[in-house]
């Protein structure tokens, strides 16, 4: 399955590896994390072609969403997996 987690306040790292299998073809790979199931508002990051990465900068405490895609050029991308949730609860 799918896996987000926290452990530290400055590390949230979100494995894509059983969501998007290291598409064929696939240049890089957008992530979007919102703290709302309809992702209004969210943050995109562009993960590169990783398919796992760290979150560049710490999140708040709260529930979050968060989906994934493979792009295929810069302007040309798949559709978005289907949402997983994870939860940021730092010490």
């Amino acid at each position: 399955s799918r896996t987000a987690c926290s452990t530290a306040a400055s590390l949230h790292h979100l494995d894509t590896n059983a969501d998007v299998e290291s598409y064929n073809g696939a240049g890089r790979y957008d992530v979007e994390i919102s703290e709302n199931a309809a992702f209004i508002g969210a943050v995109k990051f562009d993960a590169g072609n990783n398919i796992s990465f760290t979150w560049p900068s710490p999140l708040p405490d709260a529930p979050y969403y968060w989906h994934v895609r493979a792009c295929s050029t810069p302007v040309t991308c798949g559709t978005w997996s289907s949402p997983e949730t994870f939860v940021v609860d730092a010490p």
